[in-house]
């Protein structure tokens, strides 16, 4: 069963394109994070136009994108940080597997990140880019997982904000990584247990039964 939210352009759109999105939307909101090893700056509503800041400063910054974004937001900070066409038309649809892409001095990854929905598993698609002094992050759905990375990066003698943007994009990926074991495990107990033998099952059961017997005696 395929539990990604798929979105792809039009068969024949050309590569690169950046078409906008007609389907339900979710209201945006924009995160802007300014830190190095001294100071640790959050502005929780950020604008398109604020984020350009990150490019003049010194500081390492992080960029995240909640919410249904927009052709629009998605070419301004394109033009703004060099991000790749191809790479930003996969941010903009869904469904993709994760992968990791080089585009010169850039890496792009695209991460699932399972939630629970109406009683069912889905997966939102999580978009990543790697600059050198920059993190720029887009997620749909799925809820805030990220506040564990925010609260490093508010301690004054946490490590993180010692090390380089690579060190943050790492731990956003390990934060995706480790969320999906508490919803994936319940799934796959009862799966390595319906592919057991029929003959395992029902010796297991036969002693559960003579197990009971006995402490009833």
């Amino acid at each position: 069963m395929n539990l990604l939210r798929s979105r792809y352009h039009a068969p024949g759109t050309s590569p690169g394109a950046l078409i906008e999105r007609k389907d339900g939307q979710v209201p945006l909101r924009i995160g802007l994070f300014d830190y190095d090893s001294g100071h640790f700056e959050a502005t929780e509503q950020a604008t398109v136009e604020q984020c350009m800041t990150g490019l003049a400063s010194a500081a390492k910054t992080w960029i995240h994108i909640e919410g249904s974004v927009d052709a629009a937001t998605l070419r301004t900070l394109g033009e703004a940080f060099s991000l790749h066409a191809l790479a930003l038309e996969d941010a903009l649809s869904s469904g993709h597997r994760p992968k990791v892409d080089r585009y010169g001095e850039q890496l792009f990854a695209i991460m699932a990140l399972p939630y629970v929905e109406r009683g069912r598993i889905v997966a939102a698609q999580v978009s990543l880019f790697l600059g050198r002094n920059y993190v720029i992050s887009f997620q749909e759905a799925g809820g805030d997982v990220f506040e564990p990375i925010r609260h490093r990066l508010r301690a004054e003698d946490g490590r993180m904000r010692n090390r380089g943007s690579d060190y943050l994009f790492y731990a956003l990926i390990d934060v995706l990584i480790d969320h999906k074991f508490p919803l994936i495990e319940p799934w796959a107990s009862a799966s390595r247990i319906s592919s057991e033998p029929c003959s395992t099952r029902r010796q297991r059961a036969r002693r559960a039964k003579s197990t009971r017997s006995s402490a009833i005696s």
